[in-house]
């Protein structure tokens, strides 16, 4: 039914600075940096690696549940993205297994 990782994303407070230690570490380019509001507050650098999408996200305010949760855990993972054939037989499938830890969207 999976098939493959779309994306991970890590949460980090300092998003200049975690983009610097993804370039210069990894040797990646940044392949888009966007900033995003409405439902959620955020600034987003996402980097490609062998078709594998990276992704630092970083609360533009200080509310909401990413804020939250970069508060209370700090920097680092956030989610992983695993992209399907039928995302209704995915949901379908994967609901009655989601934990207090865990969401399907």
């Amino acid at each position: 039914m999976v098939e493959r990782v779309h994306h991970i994303a890590f949460v980090v407070g300092d998003l200049d600075a975690a983009a610097a230690q993804f370039e210069e570490t990894l040797g990646l380019e940044c392949y888009t940096r966007e900033t995003m509001s409405g439902d959620y507050y955020l600034e987003v650098a996402v980097y490609e690696l062998d078709g594998l999408l990276l992704e630092l996200i970083t609360p533009t305010r200080e509310e909401g549940w990413i804020y939250d949760h970069w508060r209370e855990h700090g920097d680092g993972f956030f989610h992983m993205a695993f992209e399907v054939p039928d995302i209704d037989a995915a949901i379908e499938q994967f609901a009655g297994s989601v934990t207090k830890s865990s969401r399907v969207q």
